[in-house]
């Protein structure tokens, strides 16, 4: 049982070469990009908070006067945070860019038909994440 979950752990780690030099540079980008962008919606930089007051998910006031909008700018940028750091170990990196991919669709979606702006970056950035879940993947 032991050796079955090594040759898992082992065929996920291991790649052919040209997946390696493919797959490397593009979770370290992806990561950092995450990274950055997870990061500005934690510590309230005053686009991300524009931005998620423009998404408008609700007028509901909760606890020290936080509305959904700013609490799901939290959840998006932990996750976002959370995942990057999944991208940068080999086993762990399907998993987040599993995680994501579906927060990128759900960027394009929110850019194409509730803000209004250019899906553009989000795209790409899915792109990415779903290029590291494909190579990654167990």
């Amino acid at each position: 049982m032991i050796k079955n979950s090594i040759r898992t752990v082992d065929r996920a780690i291991r790649l052919p070469y040209w997946q390696r030099i493919t797959v490397w540079p593009l979770q370290l980008t992806a990561a950092t990009a995450f990274l950055i962008a997870g990061c500005a919606k934690l510590v309230n930089a005053e686009d991300m908070v524009t931005l998620f007051e423009d998404i408008n998910w609700g007028q509901a006031v909760l606890i020290n006067n936080i509305g959904w909008n700013q609490l799901f700018r939290y959840l998006i940028g932990s996750i976002q945070i959370v995942s990057a750091v999944l991208l940068l170990f080999p086993d762990r990196a399907f998993w987040g860019g599993l995680l994501l991919s579906t927060t990128m669709v759900g960027a394009a979606f929110a850019h194409l038909f509730v803000i209004g702006d250019s899906p553009t970056p989000a795209i790409v950035l899915f792109c990415m994440a779903a290029t590291v879940t494909w190579l990654r993947q167990p």
